[in-house]
Protein backbone atom coordinates (compact mmCIF):
# COMPACT_ATOMS: atom_id res chain seq x y z
CA UNK A 1 0.00 0.00 0.00
CA UNK A 2 1.25 3.12 -0.97
CA UNK A 3 0.85 5.93 1.66
CA UNK A 4 1.09 9.95 1.22
CA UNK A 5 0.63 9.04 -3.10
CA UNK A 6 2.10 11.66 -4.75
CA UNK A 7 0.89 11.44 -8.57
CA UNK A 8 1.72 12.58 -11.80
CA UNK A 9 0.41 11.97 -15.21
CA UNK A 10 2.81 12.07 -18.58
CA UNK A 11 1.91 11.73 -22.02
CA UNK A 12 -1.36 13.29 -22.13
CA UNK A 13 -2.87 11.19 -19.56
CA UNK A 14 -1.66 7.73 -21.24
CA UNK A 15 1.34 6.77 -18.46
CA UNK A 16 0.53 7.26 -15.09
CA UNK A 17 3.01 6.94 -12.03
CA UNK A 18 2.12 6.77 -8.18
CA UNK A 19 4.47 6.80 -5.60
CA UNK A 20 5.43 7.47 -1.95
CA UNK A 21 9.00 7.83 -2.57
CA UNK A 22 9.86 4.38 -1.72
CA UNK A 23 7.82 2.52 -4.15
CA UNK A 24 5.95 3.65 -7.58
CA UNK A 25 3.21 1.85 -9.78
CA UNK A 26 3.25 3.03 -13.08
CA UNK A 27 0.08 2.06 -14.61
CA UNK A 28 -0.32 2.57 -18.70
CA UNK A 29 -3.78 3.78 -20.02
CA UNK A 30 -4.92 1.18 -22.48
CA UNK A 31 -6.57 3.80 -24.59
CA UNK A 32 -10.40 4.82 -25.22
CA UNK A 33 -12.71 1.57 -25.89
CA UNK A 34 -13.43 0.49 -29.40
CA UNK A 35 -16.87 1.24 -30.28
CA UNK A 36 -19.46 -1.12 -30.51
CA UNK A 37 -20.02 -0.15 -34.45
CA UNK A 38 -16.26 -0.21 -34.89
CA UNK A 39 -15.51 -3.42 -33.77
CA UNK A 40 -18.34 -4.66 -35.65
CA UNK A 41 -16.81 -3.44 -38.43
CA UNK A 42 -13.99 -4.92 -38.15
CA UNK A 43 -15.61 -8.45 -37.35
CA UNK A 44 -17.14 -8.11 -40.40
CA UNK A 45 -13.55 -7.54 -42.39
CA UNK A 46 -12.31 -10.91 -40.27
CA UNK A 47 -15.33 -12.76 -41.10
CA UNK A 48 -14.76 -12.33 -44.73
CA UNK A 49 -11.08 -12.94 -44.92
CA UNK A 50 -10.18 -15.77 -47.36
CA UNK A 51 -9.35 -18.12 -44.60
CA UNK A 52 -12.01 -21.42 -44.56
CA UNK A 53 -13.19 -22.03 -41.12
CA UNK A 54 -11.90 -25.17 -39.03
CA UNK A 55 -14.33 -27.05 -37.83
CA UNK A 56 -12.51 -28.67 -34.99
CA UNK A 57 -14.77 -29.19 -31.55
CA UNK A 58 -13.58 -30.63 -28.39
CA UNK A 59 -15.49 -31.81 -25.69
CA UNK A 60 -12.62 -31.11 -22.97
CA UNK A 61 -13.44 -28.33 -20.55
CA UNK A 62 -11.57 -25.12 -21.13
CA UNK A 63 -9.07 -23.84 -18.92
CA UNK A 64 -8.95 -20.32 -17.16
CA UNK A 65 -7.07 -17.84 -19.64
CA UNK A 66 -4.01 -17.31 -18.02
CA UNK A 67 -3.20 -21.08 -16.84
CA UNK A 68 -4.00 -21.65 -20.84
CA UNK A 69 -1.64 -18.73 -21.68
CA UNK A 70 1.03 -20.02 -19.01
CA UNK A 71 1.01 -23.75 -20.39
CA UNK A 72 1.64 -22.08 -23.80
CA UNK A 73 4.83 -20.61 -23.12
CA UNK A 74 3.10 -17.06 -23.32
CA UNK A 75 3.74 -15.10 -20.63
CA UNK A 76 4.39 -11.79 -22.57
CA UNK A 77 0.57 -11.99 -23.42
CA UNK A 78 -0.56 -12.33 -19.87
CA UNK A 79 0.86 -8.98 -19.88
CA UNK A 80 -0.96 -7.52 -23.51
CA UNK A 81 -4.29 -9.47 -22.33
CA UNK A 82 -4.45 -8.21 -18.89
CA UNK A 83 -3.45 -4.53 -20.51
CA UNK A 84 -6.27 -4.71 -23.72
CA UNK A 85 -8.80 -6.50 -21.18
CA UNK A 86 -10.91 -3.50 -21.37
CA UNK A 87 -11.44 -3.99 -24.70
CA UNK A 88 -12.37 -8.00 -24.95
CA UNK A 89 -16.03 -6.99 -23.48
CA UNK A 90 -17.04 -5.01 -26.55
CA UNK A 91 -15.56 -7.98 -28.35
CA UNK A 92 -18.13 -10.36 -26.48
CA UNK A 93 -21.07 -8.29 -26.55
CA UNK A 94 -21.29 -7.97 -30.79
CA UNK A 95 -19.82 -11.19 -30.99
CA UNK A 96 -22.97 -12.42 -28.87
CA UNK A 97 -25.11 -10.87 -31.41
CA UNK A 98 -23.29 -11.55 -34.58
CA UNK A 99 -24.83 -14.19 -36.90
CA UNK A 100 -21.68 -15.23 -38.23
CA UNK A 101 -19.36 -15.31 -34.87
CA UNK A 102 -18.28 -19.14 -34.75
CA UNK A 103 -17.31 -18.91 -38.22
CA UNK A 104 -15.15 -15.65 -37.01
CA UNK A 105 -13.26 -18.00 -34.19
CA UNK A 106 -12.96 -21.02 -36.78
CA UNK A 107 -10.85 -18.27 -39.04
CA UNK A 108 -9.10 -17.48 -35.83
CA UNK A 109 -8.60 -21.59 -35.43
CA UNK A 110 -7.40 -22.20 -38.50
CA UNK A 111 -4.69 -19.27 -38.29
CA UNK A 112 -3.53 -21.33 -34.66
CA UNK A 113 -3.83 -24.37 -36.69
CA UNK A 114 -1.25 -22.61 -39.10
CA UNK A 115 0.79 -21.87 -36.22
CA UNK A 116 0.62 -24.96 -34.03
CA UNK A 117 4.10 -26.93 -32.88
CA UNK A 118 4.14 -30.36 -34.18
CA UNK A 119 5.55 -33.62 -33.19
CA UNK A 120 6.80 -36.38 -35.90
CA UNK A 121 3.41 -38.00 -36.13
CA UNK A 122 1.71 -34.16 -36.60
CA UNK A 123 -0.23 -33.96 -33.08
CA UNK A 124 -0.31 -31.15 -31.95
CA UNK A 125 2.26 -29.70 -29.10
CA UNK A 126 3.17 -27.10 -26.59
CA UNK A 127 5.30 -24.69 -28.77
CA UNK A 128 6.19 -20.82 -28.00
CA UNK A 129 3.28 -19.23 -27.39
CA UNK A 130 4.35 -15.79 -27.71
CA UNK A 131 5.70 -16.54 -30.77
CA UNK A 132 2.78 -17.99 -32.19
CA UNK A 133 0.36 -15.28 -31.11
CA UNK A 134 2.44 -13.28 -32.65
CA UNK A 135 2.25 -14.79 -36.09
CA UNK A 136 -1.30 -14.84 -35.72
CA UNK A 137 -1.70 -10.96 -34.88
CA UNK A 138 0.39 -10.16 -37.68
CA UNK A 139 -0.97 -12.22 -40.43
CA UNK A 140 -4.93 -10.63 -38.91
CA UNK A 141 -3.76 -6.91 -39.13
CA UNK A 142 -2.21 -7.58 -42.82
CA UNK A 143 -5.43 -9.28 -43.92
CA UNK A 144 -7.61 -6.18 -41.88
CA UNK A 145 -5.33 -3.69 -43.50
CA UNK A 146 -5.81 -4.97 -46.83
CA UNK A 147 -9.40 -5.08 -47.14
CA UNK A 148 -10.84 -2.08 -48.99
CA UNK A 149 -13.25 -1.35 -45.67
CA UNK A 150 -10.61 -0.46 -43.70
CA UNK A 151 -9.11 1.52 -45.91
CA UNK A 152 -12.53 3.57 -45.88
CA UNK A 153 -12.77 3.61 -42.69
CA UNK A 154 -10.55 5.94 -40.90
CA UNK A 155 -9.47 3.11 -38.08
CA UNK A 156 -6.51 4.32 -35.80
CA UNK A 157 -3.23 2.07 -35.61
CA UNK A 158 -4.12 2.00 -32.29
CA UNK A 159 -7.77 0.97 -32.54
CA UNK A 160 -6.12 -1.50 -34.84
CA UNK A 161 -4.19 -2.85 -32.17
CA UNK A 162 -6.96 -3.12 -29.33
CA UNK A 163 -8.93 -4.88 -31.65
CA UNK A 164 -6.69 -7.31 -32.52
CA UNK A 165 -5.37 -7.97 -28.88
CA UNK A 166 -8.91 -8.37 -27.98
CA UNK A 167 -9.98 -10.57 -30.44
CA UNK A 168 -6.66 -13.31 -29.81
CA UNK A 169 -7.67 -12.90 -26.12
CA UNK A 170 -11.18 -13.89 -27.14
CA UNK A 171 -9.93 -17.03 -29.06
CA UNK A 172 -7.79 -17.93 -26.70
CA UNK A 173 -10.35 -17.62 -23.89
CA UNK A 174 -13.04 -19.67 -26.22
CA UNK A 175 -9.96 -22.46 -26.79
CA UNK A 176 -9.61 -22.02 -29.89
CA UNK A 177 -6.60 -20.01 -30.12
CA UNK A 178 -3.39 -22.09 -28.43
CA UNK A 179 -3.34 -25.39 -26.31
CA UNK A 180 -5.96 -26.40 -23.96
CA UNK A 181 -3.80 -27.75 -20.70
CA UNK A 182 -7.19 -29.89 -19.80
CA UNK A 183 -6.16 -31.58 -22.90
CA UNK A 184 -3.33 -32.98 -22.68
Amino acid sequence: MINNKNSKNINNGSVQINGDGDNTIIALNPGVVLTETEVYDLLLIVDDMNIKPSVEYSLTDPAELNEKLFYNNAPIYIDYFEEYSVHLVPIEEVMDNLPNSARIVQKLRKLFLKEAKRNEFRKKIVGNGDEQLDAISEKLRLLIKSDTRFLKKSFSEEGLDQFIMALLAYGVYKCKVLLNPNEG
